[in-house]
């Protein structure tokens, strides 16, 4: 359905169901004496009432009792009215009243500051998306239809790095997760993975041309030998045996450079020692 221009994945009369305490309740010093004591998220509260004047009921969900939240609610004053859900609701669909429970009761989306989405992950798969860096790393950027975005990484696409694609279509597969086509000058369409572009504004810097310069290494290593200079243009460059690197990327900085040897580090070799560039 289409909600102030944006086209989201959301069902007419299905419930949303948002965590409380750091979610609506800000919960700055975690539980303390269990007390109510923190400012209200206001961005949440816009949430709630733009998607219920839409026809798409709420639910807050928690674990404190629901007549807790109720009364701490309406000495706030909020515009938003509230009800405590009976034990024997299973689905909600009022929105005149935001619903109150300590339940999980259905709903198409859960919204909590704690939640970890599960789609069919194995067991080193869960371990590596709660690492530190893979959680720094995922930021995925919500888009929508018309939508300009550039090209970071063309490989295994008919785009090049550095290419402007526009977004045509926004579709959601069988794990629910949206996926979006673009399309080229040319008329070409491809989906892109959210790490391969990014999106831009007015404002963007555009991606103007690929790393062109030359490095040496500070050691021998699988196919490079130390002090010998080697030359990268648009992006790859060749290694002792001819063969072109990187296979699966173009490189866009110095600092891609050296990211592409960090795999390469012994212990007792800083990141930045493993290779030189060369300066003109």
């Amino acid at each position: 359905m289409k909600i102030k221009g944006y086209e989201v994945n959301l069902k007419e009369s299905h419930a949303v169901a948002f965590d409380f305490d750091g979610v609506i309740h800000k919960y700055s010093k975690g539980w303390q004496d269990g007390s109510i004591y923190d400012e209200v998220n206001v961005d949440v509260l816009d949430i709630i009432n733009t998607l219920m004047m839409n026809n798409i009921p709420c639910i807050i969900m928690s674990t404190r009792d629901p007549q807790q939240i109720k009364d701490w609610w309406n000495e706030q004053g909020f515009d938003i009215k509230t009800k405590v859900l009976d034990f024997n609701t299973v689905f909600y669909n009022d929105c005149d009243y935001l619903g109150i429970t300590n339940r999980k009761i259905a709903a198409q989306l859960y919204i909590d500051d704690r939640a970890y989405r599960y789609t069919g992950q194995n067991t080193d798969e869960f371990l590596y998306d709660l690492t530190a860096e893979s959680l720094k790393i995922y930021q995925p950027t919500i888009i929508k239809v018309g939508d300009r975005v550039q090209v970071l990484n063309g490989s295994g696409s008919c785009y090049k790095t550095g290419e402007i694609a526009t977004c045509i279509a926004i579709n959601v597969d069988k794990n629910g997760e949206l996926k979006y086509l673009f399309e080229n000058d040319k008329r070409q369409w491809q989906v892109l993975d959210w790490k391969d572009y990014k999106t831009l504004n007015n404002d963007t810097p555009l991606l103007t041309s690929l790393l062109n310069c030359k490095f040496t290494v500070v050691k021998d290593i699988d196919g490079l030998t130390k002090g010998k200079i080697y030359e990268v243009k648009n992006g790859k460059f060749k290694d002792d045996d001819g063969d072109i690197c990187p296979m699966s990327e173009e490189l866009l900085s110095e600092e891609d450079l050296k990211k592409y040897f960090q795999p390469l580090n012994s212990l007792d070799v800083e990141d930045s020692e493993i290779i030189t560039v060369i300066k003109d």
